[in-house]
């Protein structure tokens, strides 16, 4: 039996009001874990067409980077600057529809260098 002082005297709870207690601090801690649903883990870059860090003497017609996992295609892009910091793709950065963990952007015929960055 739990007392506590209350402002008319002491409120005891009874056994049957400790298991009803407990039963719904059970039963919250079980819907508040079934409501976190599962955790999104980050994908990390497997590789890379054209490798990452080389260099190619003419221009590919796409830039592809796979990754460790799917990945979410509203939160991902991938673009290729030039020295300047211009933007030279086609800009349709876009998930592969058969490969969720491919990440692609199409590229036009390209003279001098050009970076590209995820």
């Amino acid at each position: 039996m739990i007392c506590s002082p209350g402002a008319w005297g002491v409120r005891c709870l009874g056994e049957t009001n400790i298991v009803e207690c407990i039963r719904k601090i059970c039963l919250s801690l079980l819907l508040t874990a079934a409501a976190a649903g599962h955790a999104h883990a980050h994908a990390f870059l497997n590789h890379a067409e054209p490798a990452v860090g080389s260099n190619v003497k003419q221009t590919p017609h796409a830039v592809r980077i796979w990754f460790t996992e799917p990945i979410q295609p509203a939160l991902s892009t991938v673009r290729v600057f030039n020295a300047a910091q211009k933007q030279m793709d086609k800009r349709d950065s876009h998930c592969d529809g058969a490969n969720k963990a491919l990440l692609q952007v199409s590229l036009p015929s390209l003279s001098g260098r050009a970076f590209h960055r995820w």
